[in-house]
């Protein structure tokens, strides 16, 4: 019977269907995307304001305080790096000499990066200063000696927190290493901290209540590593161009270093090789002056020594222009 034969005839299986070659595509797309977007995506998180301001980096926070001055009047513009940035307090400068003073030093990351960048910036928007002194440790006078030792974290999220993104990723990209391990600082810092509270209003005035010091709280040096820090030979020629570019328009330009420890492994390096270079000479400070962490970073008493000396720097030279007859 029909009935009976459709019954019994047995139902051909369904054949399964190869999904296409676009579909496989389109499956595979998200995941082999996702970390070219984190790459993109980090270009806008990291230098934001929001994430910065959760980040806990009290130099972080108020990096690029220079750029925010506006009709500033700084008879004493101090630039260099983190150890100028510490070690000179704008307040006792002034009060020796009678000369606004202010402090834009950087992190020396900056500078290896960006240059001199910050006090064009500053010299684009306020008074132009009596006396410009580039202070840095010894080492930092070739800035490029220390491109691949010194960390750029602050550095990147500086620039990529500046106009023109795709200029300023391409600069980056030179050093590729530099940048991935950025994202990959800096989105992880974002994660971890994406739910802390913002940092207050006095901390985030931290450096602009101080004249730009960033001031620091750390256990003292117990003494100098034994290890001296790659050789570094001064750059004749960005010496000069700072001269150059700087010294005109009334400016008086000094070239300065920090002082270091007796017991600084490279001290009479330092001295040969600056002699004739720099305008205060290699100059010591006691070791207990000094702070366990960072190059160079001075406690109260060394912060205290180091702007004294600049103080009388200025004074001689301002006496030295005071002199009848002195050109």
């Amino acid at each position: 019977m029909p009935t009976a034969y459709a019954m019994n005839t047995p139902v051909p299986a369904s054949t399964p269907v190869a999904p296409s070659s676009r579909a496989s595509y389109l499956y595979l797309l998200p995941i082999v995307l996702a970390p070219f977007l984190l790459l993109v995506a980090a270009i806008w998180i990291i230098p934001s304001r929001w994430a910065i301001l959760r980040t806990g980096n009290d130099y972080l926070i108020n990096i690029g305080y220079g750029t925010t001055l506006r009709g500033a009047n700084c008879q004493i513009l101090v630039y260099g790096d983190s150890a100028a940035m510490i070690g000179i307090d704008p307040g006792i400068v002034e009060r020796r000499t009678g000369l606004t003073t202010c402090n834009i030093a950087e992190f020396a990351g900056m500078t290896i990066l960006n240059g001199t960048g910050i006090v064009d910036v500053y010299l684009a928007h306020n008074t132009r200063p009596k006396y410009m002194v580039f202070l840095y440790t010894p080492e930092m006078y070739n800035p490029e000696s220390q491109r691949n030792i010194m960390g750029q974290y602050e550095a990147i999220t500086y620039l990529m927190g500046q106009p023109g993104k795709l200029t300023h990723t391409l600069q980056v990209l030179k050093n590729p290493n530099s940048y991935f391990t950025w994202v990959e600082q800096g989105l992880r810092f974002s994660l971890e901290k994406s739910l802390s509270r913002p940092a207050s209003a006095k901390v985030q005035n931290l450096r602009g209540a101080l004249k730009g010091r960033l001031p620091i709280n750390l256990p003292t040096l117990q003494g100098c590593s034994p290890d001296p820090r790659p050789q570094s030979v001064p750059d004749r020629d960005w010496m000069s161009h700072l001269r150059s570019k700087y010294g005109t328009d009334g400016t008086t330009v000094f070239l300065d270093a920090v002082p270091v420890p007796p017991c600084d492994p490279q001290l009479h390096e330092f001295q040969r090789n600056l002699s004739g270079l720099i305008d205060n000479g290699i100059q010591t400070l006691p070791v207990e002056d000094y702070v366990a962490s960072g190059r160079l970073h001075t406690n109260q008493a060394g912060v205290m020594a180091i702007s004294n000396r600049l103080a009388d720097q200025i004074l001689l030279a301002e006496a030295h222009n005071s002199t009848p007859g002195r050109p």
